[in-house]
């Protein structure tokens, strides 16, 4: 009994389309989470939403896809794990701090936001140290006996003035600027919400993957072969932060 070979002819092209297309929103999403360039860890939780929302079955769906579609969207609520860290986040995105997260999840990413801007210390650039050892010890100690004093007589007024201090939180959340760039909005609103901006740098500095540091080991490895098994670490380190350049470069072109 002779076997009969298929042939790309045999191939049913509507359904290989329709099957590209869906895949191809995991490519997209996998691009997106996976840049060392720009920030990403604000983007995992939309893009376990968009995801989802594309896996739904539609009317003109055939048995194949549906099925197919079925699985993927099962292996996603499995395999693509969102945690609070991802929440806080999206949060400190200005596009994605309403309609991304669930109640709840925002409700713990507000908490968790407050209490990491309670452990931000800000600096202020104008006092520095030396500064306050140039002074006379004799004149410091008068004018914080003044402050002193003056602190006892209106506590009361000082407290009230402290209780009406701008949250810079429900500041934020209320606000309505955007811009298409995050990393450009905390810059540019340092001024206004300082601890947030800190709290956004700190945050968003997490890449949302681990392909980054992947692509490195593997320049690593293609630099160190049996061949040149003798380069001293500081070549090896000086090669890798070339081939790190070469390839922003390439980029930016």
């Amino acid at each position: 009994m002779a076997v009969r070979q298929r042939s790309l002819l045999d191939m049913n092209v509507d359904l290989l389309k329709h099957v590209v297309a869906v895949l191809q929103h995991f490519d997209t999403a996998t691009r997106m989470l996976s840049t060392d360039r720009t920030p990403s860890l604000h983007l995992v939780c939309p893009t376990k939403k968009q995801l989802t929302k594309k896996l739904k079955p539609e009317a003109g769906d055939c048995a194949a896809v549906a099925d197919m579609k079925s699985q993927l969207s099962s292996k996603l609520n499995d395999l693509f794990a969102v945690k609070p860290l991802h929440h806080l986040a999206t949060l400190l995105d200005p596009r994605l701090k309403a309609g991304v997260l669930s109640n709840e999840e925002r409700s713990d990413a507000v908490a968790a936001l407050r209490k990491l801007a309670d452990e931000v210390q800000l600096v202020d650039p104008s006092c520095s140290n030396e500064d306050a050892s140039s002074e006379p010890s004799a004149k410091r100690r008068k004018v914080n006996e003044k402050s002193t004093s003056e602190s006892d007589f209106f506590d009361d007024l000082f407290q009230s003035t402290e209780a009406v201090a701008v949250d810079e939180v429900d500041s934020y959340l209320s606000s309505t600027d955007s811009v298409s760039d995050v990393l450009s909005f905390w810059k540019a609103k340092e001024a206004t919400w300082p601890k947030l901006a800190h709290c956004a740098r700190w945050v968003l500095s997490v890449p949302a993957t681990s392909t980054s540091s992947e692509r490195v080991f593997s320049a690593a490895g293609r630099t160190l072969d049996d061949r040149r098994s003798q380069l001293k670490p500081e070549t090896v380190d000086g090669l890798l932060f070339l081939h790190g350049l070469s390839g922003r470069q390439s980029m930016q072109e």
